[in-house]
């Protein structure tokens, strides 16, 4: 819609610079003079009736609404007015605009939760149902578009091109000849186009580990003990294309050029977007095995194509069909079954802090400005002596909250300061345990000693900023399931005492307390070891295998030489513990730890006294520990990290 420039009327067809046509059939004034002003905007017009101009004399303001709605209209997704304020029915309750003492209204605040709860049930329930549902159900990805929880993320986008990753063999070198391998069955897994090299390289890796490790309890620790090659051609994967600067679509571009001369990959494979592999291992003949009980692989026996046969046919089960094909397994009675949650929860607005290395080894607590949504359930899932543990759900994750209840004075209750301060020790204690956990695994994988996997999951703390639970504080660690078993290796006073058994994870676990005591010189020991082995999660085989399996621990405690690391530290009398009941096994001596007892004599302040003279120690130490809490810095936090150095210092 143009204006006319004669008389400044608007006409919906009419061209930009062009006169109407009753200006134009009227006679011309020639001078300018005469021409009529605009009293409001100052525009000239020669043919202008009245004192404003057509556009300045809509008194009503009709047209300027209608051009302001043209020009911003609303949004309909985030449901923004004109203005760019969100509409009534999306403005929520800001404690900091309304303050914090004042403007707080209890029903619109209930309103709102309930409001919130919706929205963020309904945004999660993927996550939910992924998380509750039985292994290798197929859920239906979320239809709720946007972001209704204000977290980070938003629609799915469009899926892109997908390649299979086929491994069919995998065996030894020796001597120029790929001989058999351990027990292993070919898997093949899809993967998106634009997948790293890097990632599919880690997944090679886990493959061949966990593959060695279930057999002959032999830990593949690097790529590069692994040869790659094509099963079609027989030949090594150029390394060059299995660069961590590539994709797993750069890999097939090459793989499928037909210049090379050479068939990589075959006319079915190519057809069906397959990049089958054969991975070589060649096996390092001096490493060690750490344990007597680890069995040896025996040399294959050569047979006849008749006598092979044979043996095959003994491995058959009753159940396998006349056409020699695996029987199908039955998905389950799980995963015909609907599983309705109805443990409520609570909205909360919450604060993330954690502790954050300074650089020169020691620690700055630090909060995140931004607020985020957290959804509580009201009733806990877990409990110990001292803390219970509750579900909650951040940004569509699920996440174990833990909070003190009882620190053990009878008939006390805890207050929402000293839960903080409890969870603020755990939390050092956490990182302390992350640290140890880095070095013990690089000094296994130096030494290429075969130990189970050991992992500490980041962990932060929450606290309530706004409602009726303002203050509340609760230590946050990814939620791996509600219903795994705890596998608990030693006590906050008994050492671990797995050396005789079979179970690589707790020899590991064992060697792992040593190995603190040793890396510390003797000024820390930890205890309590516990955590979930993720090889008893119910997971898919094809995930089974291609997990890297480990023990994530938690909730660990530590026993230092000037009690500084909050709960359940019992000082010089718990290390005293340690050392008499600890017992080495093959890991302990395979990386060379000092005798526990050796280590006690050096780190014990009072050279004139030792473990072997009799055990007057107990009430030396008894002593020692007062004068140590008198005279010591007695605050929890910061100074504990200060005792154990342990080497370099890693950030973060």
């Amino acid at each position: 819609m143009a204006p006319c420039n004669g008389c400044s009327r608007n006409f919906p067809q009419l061209a930009v610079g062009v006169r109407c046509g009753r200006c134009q059939m009227k006679r011309p004034i020639p001078n300018a003079d005469d021409w009529g002003a605009c009293t409001s905007c100052g525009r000239v017009y020669e043919f202008l009736d009245g004192d404003t101009c057509f556009a300045c004399g809509d008194g009503d303001g009709a047209l300027r609404d209608a051009r302001e709605a043209i020009t911003n209209p609303v949004n309909p997704r985030t449901h923004t007015g004109p203005d760019g304020r969100n509409s009534l029915s999306s403005r929520v309750y800001n404690s900091q605009e309304a303050g914090i003492d004042g403007g707080f209204d209890a029903h619109d605040y209930a309103r709102q939760q309930h409001a919130e709860q919706v929205l963020a049930h309904m945004a999660s329930g993927y996550a939910e149902a992924v998380n509750r549902g039985p292994a290798g159900t197929r859920i239906a990805p979320p239809k709720l578009k946007g972001n209704p929880t204000g977290q980070a993320g938003g629609p799915p986008g469009k899926p892109g091109k997908r390649l299979n990753v086929k491994v069919s063999k995998i065996t030894d070198y020796d001597n120029g000849r790929y001989r058999t391998g351990p027990l292993f069955n070919a898997i093949s897994v899809s993967y998106l186009e634009d997948t790293p090299m890097a990632e599919i390289r880690k997944i090679l890796l886990t493959l061949t580990d966990n593959t060695y490790m279930a057999a002959t309890k032999y830990r593949v620790w690097e790529m590069e003990e692994i040869t790659v090659l094509w099963t079609t051609s027989k030949t090594v994967v150029n390394p060059e294309w299995m660069d961590d600067t590539k994709t797993l679509g750069h890999l097939w571009r090459h793989a499928t050029d037909s210049t090379h001369g050479t068939l990589y990959v075959s006319k079915i494979d190519m057809s069906r977007k397959v990049l089958d592999f054969h991975l070589v291992v060649n096996p390092d003949p001096d490493r060690v095995i750490v344990e007597e009980e680890t069995p040896v692989k025996e040399n294959p026996i050569n047979r006849s194509k008749r006598a092979n046969s044979v043996a095959a046919s003994d491995l058959h089960s009753q159940t396998s069909t006349a056409s020699g094909k695996k029987p199908r397994a039955a998905t389950g009675k799980d995963a015909y079954r609907t599983i309705v949650h109805r443990s409520p929860g609570t909205v909360l607005h919450v604060e993330k802090g954690s502790y954050v290395s300074n650089g020169v080894g020691g620690y700055i607590w630090v909060v995140d400005p931004m607020r985020l949504n957290a959804i509580i359930e009201d009733k806990c899932f877990a409990s110990g002596e001292t803390k219970e543990v509750y579900k909650m759900l951040i940004a569509d994750k699920s996440y174990a909250a833990k909070c003190f209840f009882y620190i053990g004075e009878p008939g006390s209750t805890i207050s929402q300061e000293d839960n903080l301060a409890h969870l603020k020790d755990e939390l050092l204690r956490n990182r302390l345990v992350s640290r140890t956990v880095d070095k013990f695994m690089g000094a296994a994988r130096t030494e290429k000693i075969a130990v189970y996997n050991l992992r500490m999951d980041e962990s932060f703390i929450i606290s309530v900023t706004d409602g009726p639970r303002k203050g509340d504080a609760f230590l946050v660690d990814p939620l791996i399931s509600e219903t795994a078993e705890v596998r608990k290796f030693s006590g906050t006073e008994e050492a671990g005492a797995n050396r005789e058994s079979k179970d690589l994870v707790g020899r590991t676990a064992d060697a792992f307390a040593h190995y603190s005591y040793f890396d510390s010189d003797g000024t820390i020991v930890l205890v309590d070891i516990q955590g979930i082995d993720s090889e008893t999660l119910r997971t898919g085989s094809r995930q089974s295998q291609t997990t890297a399996h480990g023990l994530t621990l938690f909730d660990i405690m530590i026993h230092s030489s000037t009690m500084e690391y909050g709960l359940g530290d019992d000082g010089w009398s718990g290390i005293q513990d340690f050392v008499e009941q600890h017992e080495c096994n093959g890991i302990c001596r395979a990386l060379g730890l000092t005798d526990v007892d050796a280590i006690y004599d050096a780190s014990w302040p009072d050279t004139s006294k030792s473990k072997g003279k009799e055990k007057q120690g107990r009430k030396d130490k008894s002593d020692h520990e007062e004068e140590v809490t008198s005279s010591s810095n007695t605050g929890k936090g910061l100074g504990g990290l200060a005792i154990y150095k342990g080497g370099d210092e890693s950030d973060e």
